[in-house]
C-alpha cells in the first residue's frame, strides 16, 4: 500500500525536495509539510505524536485545505499559502518545490510563490555551461533561488539541491565544500534564503545526524536508534553511514565495524589487488622470457651462456608458482572471513 501525505495529499518520496515520510497509525506526512504548512501548529512534545504535531492537529488542518486550489496544478487540497501580504496564491509543498517555492525552514517557517521569493539576483551570474563544482552537471539558467555561489570562495557555484544533500548527508560537520569555511558560508545560507533544512538563524540542531542499527535482527528492547552505554552503537569505519548495535552482532563486539556494502566493496579491491599484481609478475616473466629467447638466438653455439639461459628458465617458473599460492591463499582468506561474518550473523539470529 502506496503512502500518501495527508497534507499535500502526494505519495512521492524524497528526503532533499520533501523531507522523510512519516507515519503515526494510519496518517503519513512529509516532514517538510508538517514544518511549512500554513495554520500548523506544533503542540506537544518531541516525543509526542509525529515530531512533536498531534495527529489530531494534522487531520483538522487537511480539512481546512480540502478546498483550497493549487497554483500549479489546479488541483484541491493546497496545503500551503504564499507569505506576502498582497498575494493569494495557495500550492502544495509538493508543487512549489517543482516550481521554484521559496521554503524559509527556521523561525516561523515562512513560504512564497515563485513570484515572491525575494532574492538578489548575484551581479555576475554564471553562464549556462559552467559546471556545478559538487554534481560536474551544467548549472543551466542562472536562478537566484536554484544556483548559489558562496562568499567564503568565490571560486565556484552549486545547485542548490546539491547543497541540500550535503547537508543532510554531512549533518552537524556541513561546511563549504570548496573552502571548508564554516561561519561564513553557514551565514551567506541563513541570511541569503534559509532554503536548507537547519540552516537558519537557530544554528543547524536540525542537521544532527540520526543514525540506528542495520542489524537484520535488532535486539535492542529500545529499539533501532537507542545509543546508550549498554546499547552503544559502532559506526562504519569507510562510509559513516550505517551503524549497528555492539550487542546486536558479535563480530563486531571488539573491532571497529564496517557495513556490508563497504565490506564487499573492500574485499573486491582486495582480489582486484591481487589480479593486478598477478598479471604485473606475468607481464615481467614474459619480458624475461622474451629476453632469454634473444640471448639463446644469439649464444651461436657458446656453451657457458647456453648454460646461464637454460638456468634462467626455472626461476621464471619458480615465480610464476610462487605468486599462484599468494594469489589462491589471500582469495582463500577472504572467502573464509566471508564465511565467519555469515556464521556468526546466523548465530546471532537463532539465539534471537
Amino acid at each position: 500500500i502506496r503512502m500518501q501525505c495527508a497534507l499535500c495529499k502526494s505519495s512521492e518520496k524524497d528526503d532533499v525536495l520533501h523531507g522523510e515520510f512519516l507515519r503515526k497509525g494510519r496518517v503519513a506526512v512529509h516532514y517538510y509539510c508538517l514544518l511549512l504548512t500554513t495554520v500548523m501548529e506544533q503542540n506537544g512534545d518531541d516525543n509526542e505524536g509525529i515530531r512533536g504535531f498531534l495527529v489530531p492537529d494534522i487531520i483538522e488542518c487537511a480539512k481546512k485545505s480540502e478546498n483550497k486550489k493549487c497554483t500549479y496544478c489546479r488541483d484541491t487540497g493546497a496545503n500551503i499559502a504564499c507569505c506576502n501580504r498582497k498575494c493569494f496564491r495557495f500550492f502544495h509543498t509538493v508543487c512549489g518545490a517543482k516550481n521554484n517555492a521559496r521554503y524559509i525552514f527556521y523561525d516561523t517557517f515562512q513560504s512564497f510563490c515563485h513570484r515572491h521569493i525575494d532574492l538578489p539576483e548575484d551581479k555576475n551570474p554564471h553562464d549556462p555551461e559552467e559546471l556545478c563544482t559538487i554534481c560536474c552537471d551544467a548549472l543551466g539558467t542562472y536562478h537566484p533561488l536554484n544556483s548559489i555561489r558562496p562568499p567564503c570562495c568565490s571560486s565556484g557555484w552549486f545547485h542548490r539541491l546539491c547543497l541540500a544533500r550535503a547537508a543532510l548527508s554531512a549533518g552537524y560537520f556541513f561546511r563549504c565544500p570548496l573552502c571548508n569555511d564554516e561561519k561564513k558560508f553557514r551565514n551567506f545560507l541563513t541570511h541569503r534564503n534559509g532554503c536548507i533544512l537547519g540552516i537558519g538563524s537557530e544554528g543547524i540542531s536540525e542537521l544532527e545526524r540520526k543514525i540506528s542499527c542495520t542489524a537484520p535482527i535488532c535486539l535492542c528492547p529500545t529499539g533501532r536508534e537507542t545509543n546508550t552505554n549498554h546499547w552503544k552503537m559502532r559506526i562504519c569505519i569507510v562510509c559513516g553511514s550505517k551503524a549497528i548495535h555492539m550487542n546486536c552482532n558479535k563480530l563486531y563486539a571488539h573491532r571497529r565495524f564496517t557495513c556490508e556494502d563497504c565490506d564487499f566493496t573492500l574485499h573486491e579491491i582486495e582480489r582486484n589487488k591481487c589480479i593486478e599484481a598477478a598479471n604485473g609478475i606475468g607481464e615481467m616473466n614474459l619480458e624475461a622470457r622474451s629476453e632469454t629467447d634473444e640471448i639463446g638466438g644469439q649464444v651461436n653455439g657458446n656453451p657457458e651462456t647456453a648454460e646461464s639461459t637454460a638456468n634462467t628458465a626455472p626461476h621464471l617458473e619458480h615465480n610464476d608458482e610462487l605468486m599462484g599460492r599468494v594469489l589462491r591463499s589471500r582469495t582463500r582468506s577472504l572467502d573464509v572471513e566471508k564465511t565467519d561474518f555469515e556464521g556468526i550473523q546466523k548465530g546471532g539470529q537463532e539465539d534471537t
